[in-house]
């Protein structure tokens, strides 16, 4: 919502490109960011990176992404969840190795 509000335009085209991406993935990115913020290290940010690069290629959106730029060409994915709002902050945390 920042973005898309801000009053300069790359920000404003940067949501456009946000706003096309797995809802998923951005909700993931987001915490990623935030986690690897508070790290002291360089190999815990790549650490974390590695462990969510491996989760995100079991996971379907990742199949999905690859589906709709790489098989179909239909560039269409069909993200699940769809929105950001249907993310869940326990989903989110799953992809960390966190429960709950």
């Amino acid at each position: 919502a920042a973005l898309r509000t801000h009053p300069a335009e790359p920000a404003r085209a940067a949501a456009e490109v946000v706003a096309s991406r797995s809802p998923m993935s951005v909700a993931v990115t987001l915490e990623a960011i935030r986690r690897a913020a508070t790290m002291s290290t360089l190999e815990e940010v790549l650490g974390q990176d590695r462990a969510l690069g491996e989760a995100f290629l079991e996971s379907s959106d990742f199949l999905e992404g690859v589906r709709a730029l790489l098989v179909d060409k239909d560039h269409d994915p069909r993200w699940a969840p769809a929105t950001l709002e249907e993310v869940s902050a326990e989903a989110v945390q799953a992809l960390f190795g966190v429960s709950g």
